[in-house]
């Protein structure tokens, strides 16, 4: 399945990367579309990791090699975690804590429980119940699933925390974020003001220049008129004066 999960997705990997859509990649999307583009594959290796610690493990170790089945489930849980905090490959920064320290931790930390009961019960068949709880330094391992659960409960609980102060943290961004688009679109109306204003006091002083180049002209032609035209009356009806010379 992991095989053909891969040949599924290899075909359309450069689009993948490119983060741009074609028709294979919306077929195939319920594989990538958790992942960031360049790690579009690791659904196959997650379905991969699955399998090594559910079923290859039955078929590698026969039943007489028990305790090699639980170290080699350890050792495959234990690395798949270390590559989800070196990789990240979740879009969400929460999926990579959550499937890391979550699901991985509490799955390495039961298979250490199931080792430690296993070695405690193999110990007691072959010599003596007391030499297994000289050894193992416990009396009964049915007393190890509940620290199981009440390890299991302190993870869901740091999990709960770890999601709650991270969505507080995004809505106080989210709400700087309109605040600041907020103050942005202010400072941009006060902008605009400005300058319509500066635009409006340019504008006044060349229609009162304007205005003064006419008043000049017009008292230019008129007096051409009565340069022309000595005998035009004017203010009170009196004849300008002329000069003779």
């Amino acid at each position: 399945m992991p095989l053909v999960y891969l040949l599924m997705l290899l075909p359309s990997r450069n689009a993948l990367i490119k983060k741009s859509t074609t028709p294979l990649t919306r077929a195939t999307s319920f594989l990538h579309e958790e992942y960031v583009g360049k790690l579009f594959w690791w659904e196959p290796l997650f379905v991969l990791q699955r399998l090594m610690v559910t079923g290859f493990v039955m078929v590698f170790f026969q039943a007489e090699f028990a305790v090699w089945r639980i170290l080699f489930g350890i050792a495959v849980t234990t690395m798949y975690g270390f590559m989800l905090l070196i990789f990240r490959p979740y879009r969400k920064g929460d999926l990579n804590f959550l499937a890391a320290i979550g699901a991985q931790l509490a799955l390495a930390f039961s298979m250490q429980i199931a080792l430690c009961t296993r070695i405690f019960n193999d110990i007691a068949a072959r010599h003596e119940a007391k030499d297994a709880r000289q050894i193992m330094k416990f009396h009964d391992p049915s007393k190890l699933v509940g620290a199981a659960i009440a390890c299991a409960f302190l993870a869901i609980v740091m999990l709960v925390s770890r999601c709650l102060y991270e969505s507080s943290v995004e809505a106080r961004h989210l709400a700087a974020h309109h605040a600041s688009n907020g103050l942005t679109k202010v400072s941009k109306k006060i902008a605009s003001s400005v300058v319509a204003m500066k635009a409006t006091a340019a504008f006044r002083p060349s229609s009162a220049s304007c205005s003064e180049r006419e008043n000049e002209e017009g008292a230019s032609d008129q007096d051409v008129q009565l340069t022309n035209n000595p005998h035009m009356v004017t203010d009170g009806g009196r004849a300008p004066a002329t000069i003779v010379v």
